[in-house]
């Protein structure tokens, strides 16, 4: 078993669930520019991406 194929079992619920908890949070301690920067590209990640992550 290769180092993907351990994380396969793990989806993206975690990380969404995270996400929402905390998204108001953050847009009240940083800059918008820089929250949509980070959104932006955070987007763009593939679930190999977040394995690596």
């Amino acid at each position: 078993m290769n180092k993907s194929e351990m994380f396969e079992a793990f989806d993206m619920t975690e990380i969404e669930k995270f996400k929402k908890k905390y998204a108001e949070e953050v847009r009240e301690k940083y800059d918008k520019k820089v929250v949509d920067e980070c959104e932006k590209r955070n987007s763009s990640y593939t679930k190999k991406d977040w394995v690596l992550i």
